[in-house]
């Protein structure tokens, strides 16, 4: 499983990107891809009957990328869902009678093929780790990182007091610099 590195950002910041791809690292990539906040555990639901807390609203932010990187991103991100549904519908094609046959009833195909393709998802996740997520917390944003360096050149850049992550270490930036962290 591969480690990533954390960032917290108050919710109202908004965050700030070297002028790197987020996924191979070149610089000045020419695009962007959006990652934002998952919508789950029902936020859809509390933000329509107005019980929702800060933390289940969306957010979302443009990260630099290169064109063909914004495509590794989404697959990244993706694939895995993508793999398992393809992977379904073929074990159905080919084992549907038989799975009816052994499972009964209209939930019991479906069931079987839910378990038969999670192990495919899980591992895509373990194995394909998202260059950047970003996940609620509260009244703040962790960005979640799995290159140290672009964390750090991202902590540095958004910091307005000492940014909040783990390691003390940190790259060397020129804090002079009056084009650090402008956007594209």
């Amino acid at each position: 499983m591969s480690k990533t590195f954390n960032v917290t950002l108050p919710r109202d910041q908004r965050p700030l990107f070297p002028r790197t791809c987020i996924v191979c690292g070149c610089l000045s990539p020419r695009s962007r891809v959006r990652v934002s906040t998952a919508d789950s555990k029902g936020s859809f639901l509390k933000r329509q009957l107005g019980n929702s807390k800060p933390k289940d609203h969306p957010f979302s932010a443009d990260a630099p990328a290169c064109r063909l990187c914004v495509w590794k991103f989404r697959m990244m991100a993706y694939g895995g869902w993508l793999l398992a549904i393809v992977v379904g519908a073929v074990l159905f094609f080919f084992f549907g009678d038989e799975l009816q046959r052994h499972f009964p009833g209209r939930r019991g195909p479906g069931i079987a093929l839910l378990l038969a393709t999670s192990p495919i998802w899980i591992l895509w996740l373990i194995f394909f780790k998202e260059p950047l997520a970003v996940i609620p917390v509260e009244n703040e944003i962790e960005f979640r990182f799995t290159s140290e360096k672009f964390r750090d050149e991202f902590a540095s850049i958004n910091s307005r007091s000492e940014p909040a992550f783990d390691s003390v270490a940190q790259t060397d930036v020129d804090d002079d610099n009056p084009f650090k962290g402008m956007q594209l």
